[in-house]
């Protein structure tokens, strides 16, 4: 997805205020059957890189999900939405790499398309009195 490099080995007691946005759109359809559903479930996972070690941080969860109980003979959604987190860290004082990534945790319907678009990982750093 994306990443960020920050060097806080001139702080003490540093902090990383790290902010991510991106652009989730997808197309998909369901024409199975009575009930209709759709469904998107998303993992973004915070990773940090610190002196060799890598760690996920923190994660943070997008779901979308339509169900439709009725007559119709089919459900169809087009989505763009988007997708912001801001996490604050306290690293160690070295150098540090943050890294968002995203997998699929779970899809209902067919899909035309789905994709993550325009990430954006932006971190700004300063010492903590």
């Amino acid at each position: 997805m994306d990443r960020v490099r920050i060097d806080t080995t001139n702080l003490k007691r540093p902090v990383v205020k790290l902010d991510f946005s991106s652009l989730i759109i997808f197309e998909a359809e369901d024409e199975e059957g009575g009930e209709h559903e759709v469904e998107v479930n998303l993992l973004f996972k915070l990773i940090r890189i610190s002196k060799g070690e890598k760690e996920v941080i923190r994660c943070w969860s997008y779901l979308y999900e339509i169900d439709v109980e009725n007559n119709i003979n089919e459900l169809e959604v087009e989505m763009k939405q988007p997708f912001t987190v801001t996490f604050c860290d306290k690293p160690c004082s070295t150098v540090c790499e943050y890294i968002m990534v995203v997998e699929g945790i779970d899809f209902e319907g067919e899909f035309d398309e789905l994709r993550v678009v325009y990430p954006t990982l932006t971190a700004i750093a300063q010492s903590h009195c």
